[in-house]
């Protein structure tokens, strides 16, 4: 979560600094353990009206429950939306503004965008997908990158014994 001024600096941010929980790769490696097809894994997540969460957002905890809930017959539409439940419930406790608009970045909803529904939903809030949001913050590494570069070199004194 990025909060920015009216200006559009940057005045505070907050992360997951725990583990990977809600990333790609988390969602990658549970995908997987449950047979799902990560590029699937959204509109199987829209079919079901499942509310259950996974307990822990360790992945290799939410590996074992994914597997006692494909022991349990679980449906793999249930089994996605159970997953995209427990990152929502995480999003949760983020602290959000009112009033202030909500900007949905990374590659996790640029391939996962019934998540944005879900999170809209429980968040109470509207939604916005950045275009591309896979590409934001490379594009913005960049932006900075190229303002730097163009900038005017200091000048460097030289010794005068250097000199000639």
């Amino acid at each position: 979560m990025i909060r920015c001024d009216k200006d559009d600096t940057v005045q505070n941010f907050y992360m997951n600094d725990k583990c990977a929980s809600g990333t790609g790769a988390f969602l990658s490696e549970i995908a997987e353990r449950a047979g799902i097809n990560i590029g699937e894994m959204s509109s199987m997540a829209a079919l079901s009206t499942y509310s259950k969460e996974l307990n822990s957002f360790c992945t290799v905890f939410a590996k074992t429950e994914i597997m006692n809930w494909i022991f349990e017959g679980m449906s793999r539409e249930d089994i996605s939306r159970g997953i995209y439940i427990s990152i929502c419930n995480r999003m949760g406790k983020v602290r959000l503004d009112p009033g202030v608009p909500t900007v949905l970045i990374g590659g996790v909803i640029a391939h996962h965008p019934y998540l944005k529904e879900l999170l809209s939903e429980k968040l109470k809030r509207d939604m916005v997908i950045a275009a591309h949001p896979q590409f934001t913050v490379s594009y913005g590494a960049a932006s900075l990158a190229m303002a730097e570069y163009n900038k005017p070199l200091p000048e460097i004194a030289v010794p005068e014994a250097q000199k000639n």
